[in-house]
């Protein structure tokens, strides 16, 4: 991962209209969420969430962090241990991906990693602390009841980290001294300039969950049996980003009882340009596709899976399609059209220049050299080739919005 760059940017997101959330096209503007990613400042929806209808602007640039104090201490959580979440896959290029980690810039990291870990269940996997480039990265996964992990910041932790077994993880991104900046803030994505838009979480019960937060006093962009859409929720974490609480699938077998990591929102211009990165360069596979004509937005849902489960996948666009999406363990990459921008000038923000916050999404890959080659004999451009800077071996590519995506080797120890 590139948390070697992290001191070079922060990032930001996207906004989202919703005529199914509140009856009134345009008023739930600004899901806030992120990404986990890497070093150039880590500080990277879903069925019911018709609730989105997202537009947004411009493209990413490497900037510079913020500078300031120390490290700020979070007491870890738990055991961890490898995954049935993790699964990689072959692309057109030759070379194996998975999906790794969805990267987002925060405040606060006990705040944060409170939030994600008392409410969602996830389990601090790992911290990395630069105090030189004053900042921290702190790595946060969803474990599967059974399932144990070494102690975050010990040598084990990081070869378990390495490994990328336990799936998708959110990258929390902290540059030291923002947590005692009153006026400091983080962009959700959901406000112009728009791009990224949520994180989402699998539940057994959103309404109880729901119930739960608003006793602790956490605020909500909307609550289950607000506007058209019943059922699901957006929950709003401690910097801003939209959160979204999606009903786990009856017939699901894996994670009853416990949240977990489901999905990444990302707005999209023109969806045969972005399928065909996400499908053919980095391996992914279109799971399920959802459109709201009446809202003029559709939703592709894209997930690493291997050649085994690609098999027994239902047809996309089918019932049984939709029971999997919100059934599966694993974590998926969810881009959001809406209907015009292929044809207009809306283009999408990266949230690695100013108003920052989300930052990037990360796929491991055995060879990060050869994969770089690999996609610039595609025309694929670079914000960071493997060589560039002084941070050696990691890459971050630029799809065709313009959102970096981060290219690490697997089994690489840092």
């Amino acid at each position: 991962m590139s948390f070697m760059l992290s001191h070079l940017v922060r990032t930001t997101y996207a906004h989202c209209s919703t005529t199914a959330l509140t009856g009134t096209r345009s008023l739930l503007k600004q899901p806030q969420l992120s990404f986990t990613t890497t070093p150039i400042a880590r500080s990277t929806r879903s069925l019911s969430s018709t609730l989105h209808k997202q537009q947004g602007i411009p493209r990413s640039l490497l900037t510079q962090m913020s500078d300031t104090s120390q490290a700020v201490a979070v007491t870890p959580t738990t055991n961890i241990s490898t995954a049935k979440r993790y699964s990689s896959a072959t692309s057109m290029t030759g070379q194996n991906f998975s999906f790794n980690q969805t990267m987002m810039r925060i405040k606060d990291p006990k705040k944060s990693v409170e939030f994600y870990t008392k409410y969602f269940d996830m389990t601090l996997m790992d911290e990395l602390h630069y105090p030189d480039a004053k900042f921290s990265l702190y790595f946060l996964i969803t474990l599967l009841p059974g399932q144990t992990a070494p102690k975050p910041g010990t040598p084990e932790a990081k070869e378990f980290r390495a490994k990328g077994e336990y799936g998708c993880c959110l990258e929390l991104t902290h540059n030291h001294g923002t947590e005692d900046d009153a006026n400091f803030s983080y962009h959700n994505g959901n406000t112009d300039p728009r791009g990224f838009g949520h994180v989402g979480f699998l539940l057994d019960d959103v309404y109880a969950k729901t119930d739960e937060m608003l006793a602790a006093g956490v605020s909500f962009k909307k609550k289950p049996d607000d506007g058209n859409m019943k059922g699901l929720a957006f929950s709003i974490d401690p910097d801003g980003y939209w959160v979204e609480m999606i009903k786990r699938s009856e017939s699901a077998t894996a994670g009853k009882g416990m949240a977990t990591f489901q999905q990444a929102m990302l707005r999209v211009k023109d969806p045969e340009k972005s399928l065909a990165f996400y499908r053919d360069l980095c391996g992914m596979t279109l799971v399920q596709k959802l459109d709201f004509p009446e809202w003029e937005f559709s939703l592709y849902f894209m997930a690493t899976v291997d050649e085994a489960l690609k098999a027994k996948l239902p047809e996309v666009g089918s019932k049984e399609a939709t029971e999997f999406l919100w059934g599966w363990e694993g974590t998926t990459l969810e881009l959001t059209h809406n209907y015009g921008t292929e044809k207009d000038d809306t283009t999408y923000h990266s949230g690695n220049t100013e108003p920052r916050g989300f930052g990037h999404v990360a796929f491991m890959v055995d060879d990060v050299y050869k994969t770089t080659d690999m996609l610039l004999a595609k025309d694929v451009k670079f914000q960071k080739k493997p060589d560039d800077g002084r941070m050696k071996g990691i890459a971050f590519a630029l799809d065709p919005d313009g959102y970096w995506v981060e290219l690490i080797k697997r089994n690489a120890v840092f």
